[in-house]
């Protein structure tokens, strides 16, 4: 909005390109002995914290499947090069998995300096943390702004 006020273009149509970079963990168990028993993560496993190079990327900075309920989770916003997206808003939902319980209201935060933000676990939940970058398209022949959408999606603490 501040570019398009610079740029006298508010009362004046534009057309939007979109991509989605969109990434969804899943935590993979080993089976214990015992079939009652929960089975046991890879403690070495690091994939949750792997950069994918997606034009616009959330990264946790903790594994999401090993944090309890009422611990932090802080994430940081990357660009394509590594680059963190300071100032940019994120969106946070945590939707319990009790159906009895009542859904939080989303989050909205901004990310510091460094790109990061930092949010608390508050029930047995899946969560969805997204953000949407608004840039000018690089081929105006196409659309004036490129909006480039992230999401990443996981299962929060059981207990």
């Amino acid at each position: 909005m501040a570019l398009r006020t610079a740029r006298n273009e508010l009362d004046r149509p534009a057309r939007e390109g979109t991509s989605r970079c969109l990434k969804t963990l899943i935590s993979v168990v080993t089976p214990t002995a015992n079939p009652s028993a929960p089975g046991a993560a890879n403690p070495e496993d690091t994939l949750w914290h792997h950069r994918l190079g997606l034009p616009l990327e959330l990264i946790p900075e903790r594994d999401p499947y090993r944090l309890k309920i009422g611990d932090t989770l802080s994430l940081q916003v990357v660009l394509s090069r590594g680059q963190p997206a300071a100032g940019q808003t994120v969106h946070i939902w945590q939707q319990p998995r009790q159906r009895t319980d009542q859904p939080n209201p989303p989050l909205r935060l901004r990310t510091d300096l460094r790109g990061r933000v930092q949010f608390r676990l508050k029930a047995s939940s899946a969560v969805l943390v997204s953000c949407i970058r608004m840039t000018p398209h690089p081929t105006l022949d196409s659309a004036e702004w490129q909006s480039t959408c992230s999401s990443l999606t996981f299962g929060g603490p059981a207990h």
